[in-house]
């Protein structure tokens, strides 16, 4: 046995070989050694008492919480981007925020020129409108006038849609008036586009 690969275990003062590729890496003997090392297990395995639902009783977690009081657990020191509080994180990650609340009110700031996908403004304004807040009002707006009923068949309910009376893109004025919209199904409002297609063309 070569003594130049021989160490010492931290646990048990044992002398034992190593590979010489991991000396510095490996400080104990066994796997017994290297979990009973571990001060923060055996504060574990002292509260169970042989309790199976250990971890459920209050003493044992005020127990081991108390234990750990004030004990480095690793990780990165980090400061909150919303509320300015020091939180510890794994070096890995990249979180900004301490809590889930924080990281809503965070993100919800980021938007437009502060976002990293901003091109400068190039979504056309229909689209925007199409896609707004102030189109789906519009569109429950029309189907609770309507009932819910298609104003072609008469369907009711299924999958129905809100459609402009006077085209959309052509009378921009109009684009949110409710008296400029009626509820079709898809079938009829393919059939109304079609028409529509052939007077404007």
């Amino acid at each position: 046995m070569n003594k130049k690969n021989n160490c010492i275990c931290l646990k048990c003062k044992k002398e034992f070989h190593i590979r010489p590729s991991r000396i510095g890496e490996n400080n104990y003997c066994s796997k017994k050694c290297m979990y009973s090392s571990h001060l923060w297990r055996k504060a574990i395995s002292d509260s169970r008492l042989g309790d199976k639902n250990w971890s459920k009783r209050p003493e044992a977690r005020e127990r081991v919480r108390q234990f750990m009081l004030g004990k480095d657990r690793g990780g990165n020191v980090k400061e909150c981007k919303t509320c300015g509080k020091k939180f510890k994180d794994c070096p890995s990650n990249s979180t900004v925020n301490c809590s889930k609340k924080c990281s809503s009110e965070y993100f919800s700031q980021i938007k437009g020129e502060l976002h990293h996908s901003w091109k400068g403004g190039l979504t056309p304004i229909h689209l925007k409108e199409r896609r707004g807040i102030k189109y789906k009002q519009w569109r429950t707006a029309v189907f609770e006038r309507d009932d819910y009923i298609c104003q072609k068949c008469g369907q009711r309910g299924g999958k129905l849609q809100a459609d402009h009376n006077l085209p959309f893109a052509y009378f921009p004025d109009l684009r949110f008036e409710i008296l400029n919209g009626q509820t079709l199904c898809i079938k009829c409002h393919r059939e109304k586009t079609k028409i529509d297609l052939k007077i404007n063309y």
